[in-house]
């Protein structure tokens, strides 16, 4: 790590604003625990932005990093227990435990069939499997409670009035759009989006839609049929504004889990690819921007 790229810890500006990032990175964080190899390797394979969470995270990188050197066994034996204290402290949706109970049981099968694992390693693993599941259900009943609708609401409201008060200013209009529905996923707007169908949820998609149309279209200063140039209007970013900085850094680390064919929007706002013709519109109003956004944030094969 270069000396001018300092750890992105928990009480930073960015972190405050774009509250998705713990969420994503505990994941990201469970995936990186390789027993079957070297994961100190594959958290090397990570981006830098990765890293530099994982450094303000943990708070003790240089002490952490020396244990994970030591050896393949202790490695893995001290990732689960930072594993074991990071959910705690970053994993607060449905969503984020879900998907890191997935890597844990996963995780728990290759070891089983490992012999170089300990019995320690076993037991702390089943200890995990254990947490998450008292904690996914605790969730589960939660979400499944009619007062949860209150918090979708409340959700809702606080990533909009974020928006509008200029906290998103960093980004271009699209940009400023993704942040908001990223925002929405890993929250208890996702959480019940992801435990429900029917007409509530339907209801509730459609107010993100409606009120994300509103705001690009303030944000424009045009009318919400009105169309931009997607290139030169959608994704113009403010003046002085740094790509390379820590705000676009992020924005791309939400989006890494995207792919060009399945979100070309999303991929075209976050990764700066070249124009492609037929996937992305030339010409678009707000309501189409919205809507391709939501619809790519939660489509069911991008909403893992």
């Amino acid at each position: 790590m270069s000396q001018n790229l300092q750890p992105i810890t928990p009480d930073c500006v960015l972190l405050k604003t774009l509250t998705s990032i713990p969420e994503k990175f505990i994941v990201d964080f469970a995936n990186s625990i390789d027993v079957t190899r070297d994961h100190s390797e594959v958290q090397r394979e990570r981006n830098k932005f990765f890293a530099r969470c994982f450094d303000g995270f943990t708070g003790k990188n240089v002490r952490r990093q020396t244990e994970i050197n030591t050896n393949l066994t202790n490695a893995v034996e001290c990732s689960l227990t930072w594993l074991t204290e990071l959910t705690q402290d970053l994993a607060h949706t449905n969503h984020a435990i879900t998907r890191v109970n997935e890597r844990v049981t996963k995780l728990t099968s290759q070891v089983t069939y490992l012999a170089q694992y300990s019995e320690n390693t076993r037991l702390r693993l089943d200890e995990l499997a254990q947490n998450l599941n008292d904690r996914m259900l605790c969730l589960d009943e939660e979400v499944m409670r009619i007062g949860f609708n209150q918090k979708v609401i409340l959700h809702l409201d606080q990533v909009f009035n974020k928006w509008r008060a200029g906290r998103l200013v960093s980004y271009s209009p699209a940009g400023r759009c993704y942040a908001a529905i990223e925002e929405l996923r890993w929250g208890a707007f996702g959480d019940f989006c992801l435990s429900h169908t029917g007409s509530e949820r339907d209801s509730f998609m459609q107010q993100a839609v409606d009120r994300a149309t509103a705001q690009l279209a303030t944000d424009a200063e045009i009318s919400t049929s009105n169309r931009l140039s997607f290139y030169s209007g959608w994704l113009q970013l403010p003046n002085n504004t740094n790509q390379d900085d820590d705000w676009h850094q992020a924005l791309k680390y939400l989006a890494n889990g995207f792919t060009a064919d399945k979100a070309p929007l999303i991929t075209t706002i976050t990764q700066k690819l070249p124009e492609r013709l037929g996937e992305v519109p030339l010409l678009a109003n707000a309501s189409r921007i919205a809507e391709t956004i939501v619809d790519e944030v939660f489509a069911e094969e991008n909403y893992v």
